[in-house]
């Protein structure tokens, strides 16, 4: 760059690299990569994945027309893995607690709790129904676990809550919701250690 504004290019280890492979002797100015990637601020982040992927990385131009940021590969993954692991966590727990639950109880007494007369498996049920059902010492102590049936409620019952929040309303997880699911989880599969 020469000033806040001009981006005369960039350098990268794939650019290196393809210099690298032209010559055995390289510059600086061999391995530049003219024109450097740029975006626009206000742009759509999913719009440009393509872009990033393709480069590696993309600078972004403000409003003002001046460089204000990188963003990288590395960036969208773990912006990836913040927001998918709420989703990977829950489905996990979903499908060992409904593994755990078709493996003890028929789907008679599943009905009979939920009065859902269509009802065949767990994979009918609500975590409110996983809820009703647990909640009640004589069903928990036919599951096994060896941990007191309040304290398994009370992680289900917070995971339910941070569920809701984030298939229904959308919104970013804080650590401690973040923490119920990890609890929750850890909790499921002591229940179910298949994996």
């Amino acid at each position: 760059m020469s000033g806040v504004r001009d981006l005369k290019g960039a350098v990268s280890w794939r650019s290196i690299a393809r210099a690298r492979l032209a010559r055995s002797e390289i510059t600086l100015t061999d391995a530049i990569m003219r024109p450097a990637p740029e975006v626009r601020s206000y742009e759509e982040l999913l719009g440009q994945i393509g872009l990033i992927y393709r480069t590696d990385f993309v600078f972004v131009r403000d409003e003002d027309d001046r460089i204000c940021g990188v963003v990288t590969t590395a960036d969208l993954t773990s912006q990836f893995q913040d927001l998918a692991t709420p989703f990977f966590q829950l489905g996990e727990i979903e499908r060992r607690l409904r593994r755990c639950i078709n493996r003890v109880f028929s789907p008679d007494e599943l009905r009979a709790v939920t009065r859902r007369n269509r009802l065949r498996s767990a994979a009918d049920m609500t975590f409110g129904q996983y809820i009703q059902l647990l909640n009640d010492e004589t069903r928990w102590q036919r599951l096994g676990s060896g941990f007191p049936c309040g304290l398994f409620i009370g992680y289900l019952d917070a995971a339910r809550v941070v569920r809701n929040k984030v298939m229904h309303f959308g919104e970013e997880l804080d650590p401690e919701d973040k923490d119920k699911l990890k609890r929750c989880l850890n909790c499921v599969r002591v229940l179910d250690s298949l994996p």
